[in-house]
């Protein structure tokens, strides 16, 4: 696997840094699924999780 950009400098080994990024992206759709399911879609709330994602590259996770 290669990776598509760094990570920034921490006292965390590189298990720890994959473990992190997968709790967040689990978060993020987790979130993302609970505002998708308001009234009025999650507005601005549910673009700013959705952006993150992107930028994760969860997709591809």
């Amino acid at each position: 696997y290669h990776l598509s950009r760094e990570i920034e400098a921490s006292d965390m080994s590189a298990l720890e840094a994959v473990i992190s990024c997968d709790e967040e992206r689990l978060r993020l759709e987790k979130e993302a699924e609970i505002l998708g399911a308001q009234d009025d879609g999650g507005g601005e709330a549910f673009e700013r999780v959705y952006e993150r994602l992107e930028a994760m590259d969860a997709s591809t996770a």
